[in-house]
């Protein structure tokens, strides 16, 4: 067992989390294009679909399902098997800012510092959209980033209308003040 599940194992001992990988359907899934990954939420999926198309390779992102606090949830879990802060920092500076880290001429030190800043920009973005329940573990409030499975059209349909956290506590307290009106 990797050591992404020993450590998800050992936080919730009721259920083992289970790596997503639809067995029906051997297709490989779709990912966004390069001129499409506008939003860090697609950055994402585009590593959850690697996962799911290439589950023997060591993905950075894991789609998963989590038994927490007796409640069934959908997330993913980063793979802590490989540099997760270098990759993460990598991927948030080749997309956001259009330069590499690695293969830039900057002095050591001040590539660390980036790196560092870039990791705290990756995990605040994310803790924005996703609720974090351990290191490198995070579960989806409403709506899940990534569907097994799913075709290209439906997930940036969804993407779309994926929201933040105070998003989606906003609605729902319009909805229940809504109903409660009626």
């Amino acid at each position: 067992m990797s050591n992404v599940l020993q450590q998800m194992t050992s936080m919730f001992p009721s259920k083992e989390p289970k790596i997503i990988k639809d067995e029906a359907s051997p297709q490989p899934m779709e990912m966004f294009a390069e001129w499409e990954l506008t939003d860090w939420k697609h950055v994402m999926y585009n590593q959850m679909v690697l996962s799911y198309n290439y589950p023997e390779r060591q993905t950075l992102i894991h789609p998963c399902d989590i038994s927490h606090q007796g409640n069934y949830h959908l997330g993913f879990v980063i793979n802590c098997d490989i540099d997760y802060k270098m990759e993460l920092a990598e991927l948030f500076a080749i997309y956001n800012k259009q330069r590499s880290l690695k293969h830039s001429n900057l002095k050591p030190n001040y590539r660390e510092d980036l790196t560092n800043y870039y990791y705290k920009c990756v995990t605040q973005l994310m803790s924005k959209y996703f609720t974090r329940i351990g290191q490198g573990t995070y579960i989806y409030e409403e709506m899940p980033l990534f569907v097994a499975g799913e075709s290209i059209q439906d997930a940036r349909v969804r993407l779309a209308t994926l929201g933040t956290k105070q998003r989606c506590s906003k609605r729902k307290k319009t909805s229940e003040t809504s109903s409660e009106e009626e």
